[in-house]
């Protein structure tokens, strides 16, 4: 729906040109600020739409932060700013929805608690998509009745923070919820693996099913395919047992074998061309600094004369 229509949130537009505008100057950087945006991200063919994995990698923290940036170069135009903050807001959105107990540093990533900023940052997402407006950009009539996906978010909200009051009985003790075992993925990938075993058999029979079971458990680690509509999940069910026994066989091996003249430092010379650097783009400004200021504070810690402490303060 973001990719045909636009949406109105008051008087704001959320429209995906501005998306269009930045992956046309982002993809002809060198040092990308979006690298996971790809052509298939902005124009999705027919089975392209069907993957979730891509519609979260658009809907992501790092493109948003990409395009303020751009936004903040005036590489894009001041009303791009309502589609910048909506991307940053379906990533929260999705992060709450897709939390895990392994932390990864975003709070909003963290199992769910029902208290802020979550909390919070659902109750923002429940009015947005109340004042939601779908706009048909062909003749700019007003198509939000036709579509389902405002209502199926709403009902997603509701029904979280009604499943954490059910579950959780006693509300003065801490409880919390990660919401990434209440998809299907895990589920889509798990049947997709065995769908696999017999030349891509959308529906096998029970005895094929029971003899791909049997075969997977006994010999493959369940492995994620690269065409498939869920993102990956890192939940290992079942161990590949004769890799692992072979891997550790061949590495003792190895070890037995390694010549002890073996050179380790003999590096091959790397060949750096001339670069103009008062000629780069944002992204390779900020790693050029970043690196420089990593080096210089490596060589105060080995020698500091007023001279380098003069020069590393300008």
């Amino acid at each position: 729906m973001f990719f045909k229509h636009l949406f109105k949130i008051g008087e704001d537009f959320i429209d995906k040109k501005h998306l269009d505008n930045f992956y046309n100057y982002d993809g002809k950087c060198n040092l990308r600020m979006a690298p996971k945006l790809t052509y298939f991200h902005i124009h999705p063919g027919p089975f392209d739409k069907m993957k979730v994995r891509l519609a979260a990698q658009v809907f992501s923290a790092s493109v948003a932060a990409g395009m303020s940036t751009a936004l903040n170069c005036r590489l894009l135009p001041v009303d791009s700013q309502r589609t910048i903050h909506f991307i940053d807001d379906m990533d929260k959105l999705f992060d709450i929805f897709n939390s895990r107990e392994t932390s990864n540093g975003k709070i909003f990533n963290r199992p769910f608690n029902n208290e802020s900023p979550q909390l919070d940052h659902l109750i923002k997402m429940t009015e947005i998509f109340t004042n939601l407006k779908v706009i048909n950009k062909n003749n700019n009539a007003d198509v939000t009745n036709r579509t389902n996906f405002i209502n199926g978010w709403l009902v997603s909200i509701s029904g979280l923070q009604m499943l954490w009051k059910s579950l959780n009985s006693n509300q003065n003790q801490p409880y919390y919820i990660s919401t990434c075992c209440l998809n299907q993925d895990s589920l889509e990938n798990l049947i997709g693996v065995f769908r696999q075993q017999h030349g891509n058999n959308i529906n096998p029979t029970p005895i094929q099913f029971i003899q791909s079971f049997k075969k997977i458990f006994c010999l493959q680690y369940f492995k994620h395919s690269p065409g498939a509509n869920c993102l990956e999940d890192f939940d290992q069910v079942l161990t590949h047992i004769n890799e692992q026994q072979t891997t550790n066989k061949n590495n003792k091996i190895k070890q037995l074998f390694v010549s002890e003249e073996q050179n380790l430092f003999n590096f091959k010379s790397i060949k750096i061309g001339t670069v103009d650097f008062r000629k780069l783009n944002i992204p390779e400004r900020n790693a050029y600094t970043y690196v420089s200021g990593y080096l210089m504070k490596k060589c105060l810690e080995k020698h500091v004369c007023p001279v380098c402490i003069e020069y590393a303060n300008h």
